[in-house]
């Protein structure tokens, strides 16, 4: 890694985009569970990146891009707000094609945050922005030994690789015995 690439706040430094058409916070209203869905770690890995010391306010000074879109809770949210899920896929679709920060590298410097194994939950649209993408997702991309199988998650995948994140604790769970 060169000299000054994990930036002076001790990370590699990210920019979260800030965009209205990535904003899916309003799907967490209609689908009030979250919170005990092991499957919405992107909700929380969110909250955690917005708030981390390495994220920067300008893209100029990012070497990361995170994609900020809850593919899985806006998929469990449905019809939200006068909105269904394939229309806010759309929307952040729309908003990525569009981005300087996506054409200047193809996405390679791009993330996504989930961790559903639903791929078909992207939808259309984001797929073929994503291909370059890391996802951080939380299965392992090889079987134990190294071997990648037929009906393997990692073979549905799009995307480039991926960063493996732990299963959201469900909080109730937490509390027994």
């Amino acid at each position: 890694m060169p000299p000054g690439a994990l930036g002076d706040r001790g990370g590699l430094p990210f920019y979260i985009y800030p965009e209205v058409a990535f904003d899916q916070s309003a799907a967490l209203e209609c689908h009030p569970g979250w919170l005990y869905d092991d499957q919405a770690a992107e909700v929380a890995m969110l909250k955690l990146l917005r708030s981390h010391p390495a994220r920067v306010h300008t893209p100029e000074a990012a070497k990361l891009f995170v994609v900020p879109i809850m593919p899985y809770v806006s998929s469990a949210a449905g019809l939200c707000h006068g909105e269904t899920h394939d229309m806010r896929m759309s929307r952040a679709a729309t908003a990525l094609r569009n981005s300087p920060w996506l054409k200047r590298r193809q996405g390679h410097d791009h993330l996504l945050v989930t961790n559903t194994f639903r791929v078909k939950l992207f939808g259309a649209s984001l797929k073929p922005l994503l291909t370059n993408a890391t996802v951080a997702w939380f299965e392992q991309p090889r079987l134990p030994g190294g071997a990648r199988a037929k009906g393997v998650l990692f073979s549905l995948a799009f995307w480039r690789c991926t960063v493996v994140i732990p299963y959201l604790a469900n909080p109730f769970c937490a509390h027994q015995r």
